[in-house]
């Protein structure tokens, strides 16, 4: 049996979900326009389980996270439907067209299946950069020596 663990998208594309297919508190709560709202209620009602994400497994993904360069990038929401995924490994596959959610999942080796966009190629690890000194730094701000703008650059590819 596959568990589908399902992104706010699937629901603002009105798109029917899978047998058994899970979502978190938190995606719900993103699902704000009426139509998709409905659509939730009548929908998805009998084929969507709502479930809290562990806590341990949050942090597990944050961590992973932080050292691939995503951390921030990623929402609480990101977070919590991955740490979901993760509870249900090797079942589950990610309904999602987040291409940072698809990043960590194919770290983590869980499939993700795109919704309404093309699927990403390859898993990237990123790194911030001061444009002033060309130092790596730990956040997307300003460059804690110089003073200059930092920018996210794709360090390297990681194999899969």
């Amino acid at each position: 049996m596959k568990y589908y663990i399902a992104d706010t998208s699937l629901f603002i594309y009105r798109i029917k979900p899978p047998e058994v297919c899970i979502t978190t508190p938190s995606v719900v709560a993103e699902i704000k326009d009426a139509s998709s709202s409905l659509f939730f209620e009548v929908a998805c009602s009998e084929h969507i389980s709502i479930e809290p994400p562990n806590r341990k497994l949050r942090d597990e993904i944050e961590e992973i996270a932080r050292k691939s360069g995503e951390l921030e990038e990623l929402s609480e929401t990101d977070i919590d439907l991955l740490a979901k995924a993760l509870e249900y490994r090797p079942l589950s596959i990610i309904l999602t067209d987040d291409h940072h959610i698809q990043n960590i999942a194919k770290i983590l080796n869980i499939p993700a299946e795109p919704i309404n966009q093309k699927p990403i190629r390859e898993t990237y690890q990123w790194i911030n950069i001061c444009t002033g000194c060309g130092k790596k730094v730990e956040r997307r701000e300003t460059c804690p020596d110089c003073g200059s703008p930092v920018r996210r650059k794709r360090e390297r590819t990681i194999q899969s």
